[in-house]
């Protein structure tokens, strides 16, 4: 509750090296909006009280903090434990002008550090190259920019004689399509002061829980709005056709039943769709198998669906991605804990509000109560 007491107060380092900003900067932020994905990238925008110079020029857009191509790190200071919401690049600057004095404003908005990953095409081969160790060798290119790989072991070694692996593609998008292959996820997020961890591994759901969500409790709630929906729709069989070394002939490929790690539904919601999907031809078996099984768990675990916004000061706690958090007060189908999807930071003075978005593989609580 220590936010109640000493309040949220933002912390914002810019720079082509990140770097504190002056009192001065931060007083001319007016709103800052941070997006967060568990499977999509991030983001931020800021907007800016802009004042012109003696010279006619506005100084926001002569400071090298804000230009294009800078470095944003974001975080806020909830009681005495620093939480990193973003790491990005400033991609878009917008300047809106007015007549009227202290009505201009700047707006500056970005992409999470994944987004240097995505800038450059490609064209390599690494001969004899696990998978884990291709992650590894494109990761290192961009330990200047503070990323720590953390990469899982993978076991297929390729036999220089039977395949090559090669790379035609960003970095961003070869890690995701290795990832794929392996039925593994990959994904940046801020460690703070500048360090990004680079995850490279098994999908898995594993966290302390975050401060539960309760609705429909009285002075007990701390939601401002909660809708949950569950679509039976997204559940799949997959199907693929891949061809065994040195066999022309293709062997058919479903994916397997898979438990996700923790389950969080005691009732999950059985496939009602059958799909074909083609590029599983392009991959060995082992490697359509485990593709197929990813593609499979990735459908099942967006069945259900909380969304809502809250007052962040009221909830007393940031909520991230890939953490776990727990629902009371919606009914026994909908209790219990879900998974971050998505959360998305909306901070101005006197506000800070978070609209997020939960899922999980089906209904029914699996605890008689969350923490």
């Amino acid at each position: 509750m220590l936010a109640n007491l000493l309040g949220v107060r933002l912390i914002v380092w810019a720079g082509p090296v990140p770097v504190p900003t002056s009192s001065a900067l931060l007083q001319a932020i007016e709103s800052l909006e941070v997006e967060r994905s568990a499977d999509e990238q991030g983001g931020f925008q800021i907007t800016l009280r802009a004042e012109k110079s003696i010279g006619g020029e506005y100084d926001l857009l002569i400071n090298p903090q804000l230009a294009v191509g800078s470095r944003v790190v974001i975080g806020v200071l909830m009681g005495v434990v620093p939480e990193w919401l973003c790491d990005g690049v400033i991609t878009h600057r917008e300047l809106l002008p007015s007549d009227k004095p202290g009505q201009s404003r700047l707006t500056v908005t970005g992409r999470d550090l994944s987004s240097l990953l995505d800038l450059v095409d490609v064209v390599m081969s690494y001969p004899g190259c696990p998978d884990s160790v291709i992650a590894l060798t494109i990761l290192a290119r961009y330990a200047a920019f503070g990323v720590v790989p953390a990469v899982s072991v993978t076991t297929d070694v390729p036999l220089p004689l039977e395949r090559i692996p090669l790379q035609r593609e960003t970095d961003l998008k070869c890690l995701r399509r290795l990832a794929k292959d392996n039925g593994y996820v990959f994904y940046i997020q801020p460690l703070g002061y500048g360090s990004n961890l680079a995850y490279f591994g098994p999908d898995t759901r594993l966290s302390l829980p975050l401060t539960p969500l309760r609705v429909d409790m009285g002075t007990q709630s701390n939601v401002s709005s909660l809708t949950v929906r569950q679509d039976g729709a997204r559940p799949e069989i997959v199907e693929g056709r891949s061809y065994p070394t040195g066999s022309p002939v293709a062997v058919p490929v479903f994916g397997l039943p898979s438990i996700p790690i923790p389950p969080l539904a005691a009732i999950p919601t059985l496939p009602m769709r059958w799909r074909f999907d083609s590029d599983l031809t392009a991959r060995s078996v082992p490697r359509a198998l485990l593709a197929a099984t990813a593609m499979q768990a990735s459908a099942a675990s967006t069945v259900v669906e909380a969304s809502g916004t809250l007052d962040t000061v009221r909830y007393g706690s940031i909520m991230h991605p890939r953490r776990l958090i727990g629902v009371v007060g919606a009914g026994y189908s909908f209790d219990g804990y879900y998974s971050v999807s998505k959360v998305r930071h909306q901070i101005a003075r006197e506000k800070y509000s978070q609209q997020f978005t939960l899922h999980r593989e089906g209904i029914g609580s699996l605890t008689p109560t969350v923490l």
